[in-house]
């Protein structure tokens, strides 16, 4: 009787152990050819779906998010938002690149910002939004002192420009050619860009001439010469003085040595602490009028900034 319901309990097992068998079989089957790829994909394909539904949720609340933060001058958290839209739609880019060039302007990164003003300029709807990318791009190369850059950029300009543009064109070139040292030219279209302060644009350049004839090789060769005269072609009365007594009193010290002692005592006690001077003080001369001159021409240069913020 045990036998018989246990005979009869066998074929029920056989059935159940046959079909989770075959499960594991037909899995087997699928991997091994190659439908793992398969399941791979359409879980990747699910995720990534849901992924899309979420951005489309939440992409216009992240792009408003953002100009709130650009308002509100908070330019890095602006940034990040703005950043994380484009990543997910970069058809949004002819609504994002220009603030996101503004963000990277006010943070200082002005390499970031030229090549968004770069990307701005090219989506940019009409003339005067791709003139106002151009500009502000060239004012980032010229903040980068990149002047020969910022030259080319003013050159693809047309040569007939409505008159607001025109005069931005002539004030850019002139910050250009300033920055070149092509002075002349630099003159031609601070006028063209402002006609009524010809006068005062003249004398500063005037002024500008002056600074000119400040040269760094020259008073380098006068403190060769004559230790500390460099620095006072330059003007710097207490550093002239100084290079120079210093010199004379290692001279003195190392003449006084060679008689006193020996000519060997005097080159290797005296003689190093001299020519240390001595070096230092003629290339001292030639910084020193280097600075001079990069000061007196930034001042030169803020004055003719100030005389065209005067009629803004």
């Amino acid at each position: 009787m045990h036998n018989k319901k246990l005979s009869l309990a066998l074929p029920k097992n056989r059935n159940r152990f046959s079909e989770g068998e075959g499960r594991r079989t037909l899995f087997n089957a699928l991997c091994k050819k190659g439908h793992r790829v398969v399941v791979i994909l359409f879980i990747w394909l699910f995720f990534y779906s849901s992924l899309n539904i979420l951005t489309a949720q939440t992409l216009e609340e992240t792009f408003a998010y953002a100009n709130e933060q650009m308002n509100k001058q908070e330019y890095d958290n602006a940034l990040g938002a703005y950043q994380r839209v484009l990543f997910f739609d970069k058809k949004m880019g002819d609504k994002i690149y220009y603030n996101l060039a503004e963000c990277h302007f006010k943070l200082n990164h002005y390499e970031q910002a030229t090549k968004y003003y770069d990307l701005a300029y090219y989506v940019a709807s009409n003339d005067s939004l791709k003139f106002d990318a151009l500009f502000h791009k060239t004012n980032c190369l010229l903040l980068q002192h990149n002047y020969r850059n910022a030259l080319i950029e003013l050159m693809s300009l047309d040569d007939s420009l409505p008159e607001y543009w025109q005069n931005k064109k002539y004030f850019y070139f002139g910050i250009t050619y300033f920055g070149l040292e092509d002075f002349d030219k630099s003159q031609n279209y601070f006028v063209k860009a402002n006609a009524t302060q010809t006068n005062e644009i003249e004398q500063l350049f005037i002024q500008n001439k002056k600074v000119s004839k400040i040269n760094p090789k020259t008073a380098r060769v006068l403190s060769i010469i004559l230790p500390g005269l460099g620095q006072l072609y330059c003007g710097d009365i207490r550093n002239g003085l100084n290079s120079f007594l210093l010199t004379s009193g290692f001279l003195g010290l190392a003449i006084y040595t060679m008689y006193s002692y020996t000519v060997v005592e005097a080159f290797l006690s005296v003689l190093p602490w001299y020519q240390r001077y001595y070096l230092g003080g003629f290339q001292g001369a030639m910084r020193i009028a280097q600075e001079k001159k990069d000061q007196k021409r930034a001042e030169i240069f803020q004055q003719l900034m100030d005389v065209f913020a005067k009629n803004k």
